[in-house]
């Protein structure tokens, strides 16, 4: 009944947000970005909400592939997130990961989503290095392709302490691959044992709660490779109880609490909790109304609808 769930995939991700300024406007398009928190432990992923404005309206086609694709092309962007200096000095960069802009059924010109990146110092090998800068800086996120910048954000970037010190390390342990596996879980391979640690020893620092949420959602990838969408209660309540876990580490529009909520709503529908089910659903609807795992939760929604009334005693 549920096995026509698409699985929400990762490309290079509520909240009291931080003040934005003013556009910086190229071609016509332009970028709005703001932040979820304005001070943030050094090497925590950051957390950054783009708003694309387009000049002009997506249209969706169908009717002829040329233009179709020259439209999706408007959407797809690589963005980097670049820290500054007083100077205005560009100091280090980060990929944005887990962001992608939904086509609309409608014309519109504004489209949003909310992504992740682990700023990195350069490195000439070409290699994944953490950037090691701390103290208050701007944010500013930029696309190369189209030559476009956005405003720039206050950003203050602090030092590990306490426990926050011996996470870092652990955290920082093959750190591209526990930055790849915190943004696309089921990349996570060697790093499990890392990320086991973090979430057990430091579930309270910020690394803990990446790890307990990208483990999660590990875990709900290899369940559903093992059982699909059978085993009932016995299997998936326990994949349910853990993404709940998860979830409740990070508020509002945070890219891995909408993956969460999804998975969850998914695991609880497979364990037969259709009211839990809906309640994740339902969140995610409502703090994520333009994603794509919103169109999927709405589906997973109307499954639910149409079993209810089937189940319903004439």
């Amino acid at each position: 009944m549920f096995g026509s769930r698409i699985r929400l995939l990762c490309c290079g991700l509520g909240w009291g947000l931080c003040c934005a300024g003013l556009t910086q406007e190229t071609s016509g398009d332009t970028l709005v970005i703001r932040l979820h928190k304005e001070k943030v432990l050094l090497y925590e992923p950051l957390v950054v909400e783009v708003t694309l404005n387009l000049e002009e309206p997506f249209r969706r086609t169908v009717d002829d592939p040329h233009e179709a694709d020259r439209q999706l092309h408007r959407l797809r962007r690589r963005l980097y997130a670049v820290l500054k200096d007083a100077d205005d000095e560009a100091l280090c960069k980060g990929l944005i990961g887990c962001l992608a802009f939904t086509p609309t059924e409608e014309p519109t010109s504004e489209f949003e989503d909310t992504g992740l990146a682990f700023l990195q110092s350069p490195n000439r090998k070409g290699g994944f290095l953490h950037s090691e800068r701390t103290g208050t800086y701007t944010l500013v996120v930029r696309d190369r392709e189209r030559g476009m910048e956005s405003n720039a954000v206050p950003i203050t970037i602090v030092a590990p302490r306490g426990e926050e010190v011996g996470a870092a390390e652990v955290f920082t342990q093959n750190s591209a691959k526990v930055a790849r596996a915190i943004i696309e879980p089921g990349a996570q391979g060697s790093v499990v044992p890392s990320l086991a640690r973090l979430a057990s020893e430091f579930p309270e620092t910020p690394y803990g709660k990446y790890a307990i949420a990208s483990l999660a959602l590990r875990h709900f990838e290899v369940t559903m490779a093992e059982h699909n969408i059978k085993g009932g209660a016995a299997v998936w309540s326990p994949i349910a109880a853990e993404l709940r876990k998860a979830a409740s580490r990070f508020t509002g529009r945070h890219p891995l609490r909408e993956k969460v909520l999804l998975d969850l709503a998914t695991a609880y529908a497979y364990a037969g909790d259709i009211v839990k089910s809906r309640e994740a659903a339902n969140a995610l609807v409502s703090d994520f109304p333009n994603s794509k795992s919103t169109k999927e939760a709405t589906q997973l929604l109307n499954e639910l609808r149409r079993k209810r009334a089937s189940d319903a005693p004439e």
